[in-house]
């Protein structure tokens, strides 16, 4: 009879590890579940390549995107001057130009804004934001700050106006087509602010252009119309 009781004992002893474990494998997926949750954009393009059917996308990160593009409208990643402009240069170090579906995660690496459009057309364009990326830093706060004179540019210079404690500063010249034009400055420090004088090339051609001021993560474009 002991014997008997030594056995059920066991048994009800086991069933329980067994319903004990079961539970926690349980919880322990619906906790992986949780902290694997992601969402899944698709972008298409609209009939004949003149937009996108998301053009402002605000993700996380783990979310997935997917663009529908095609041969019809290729896709591609721009700098935000580039965008700007409607234009459709490839930003260099972008994921390029997509003639198929392409898919990407975003991942803690990721840009705090993604800046698309399609080669076939410039005005088809959009943007993919990080959620919690649109606060201002210390430094963006500086870089709104800057300034630029004359504008309208008739000369061979221009000036930025930069806060003198923004350190690092450096320039690119864009033009509407996302291409870089090299320019040549020399800069005077200030007590409040620092004076950067850029000198345009020659044989700059007259139009709308675009000043990248940036440090080394983050950057402010300011628009520019030469008329020389």
């Amino acid at each position: 009879m002991k014997k008997i009781y030594l056995i059920l004992i066991a048994i009800i002893f086991i069933s329980k590890s067994v319903v004990t474990a079961q539970n926690d494998n349980f919880s322990a997926n619906i906790d992986m579940k949780a902290t694997n949750t992601f969402s899944t954009f698709f972008i298409a393009p609209n009939p004949g390549c003149a937009s996108w059917s998301s053009t402002l996308v605000t993700v996380n990160v783990n979310d997935v995107v997917t663009f529908g593009a095609g041969g019809t409208c290729p896709l591609v990643e721009v700098s935000q001057a580039t965008w700007m402009a409607n234009g459709t240069a490839s930003l260099v170090g972008g994921f390029g130009i997509k003639n198929t579906s392409y898919s990407f995660t975003i991942t803690a690496l990721t840009s705090n804004t993604i800046y698309f459009a399609s080669t076939a057309n410039g005005n088809a364009k959009g943007r993919i934001v990080k959620a919690g990326s649109t606060g201002i830093s210390s430094i963006s706060n500086l870089l709104t700050q800057v300034s630029l004179f004359p504008n309208p540019v008739s000369d061979d210079e221009i000036k930025i106006i930069t806060p003198s404690n923004l350190n690092d500063v450096t320039l690119k010249l864009i033009n509407v087509n996302g291409q870089e034009i090299e320019l040549s400055s020399s800069s005077v420090q200030a007590s409040q602010s620092s004076v950067i004088t850029a000198v345009l090339p020659i044989s700059i051609d007259n139009g709308v252009y675009f000043i990248e001021v940036s440090t080394a993560n983050e950057r402010v474009y300011k628009k520019v119309v030469i008329t020389k």
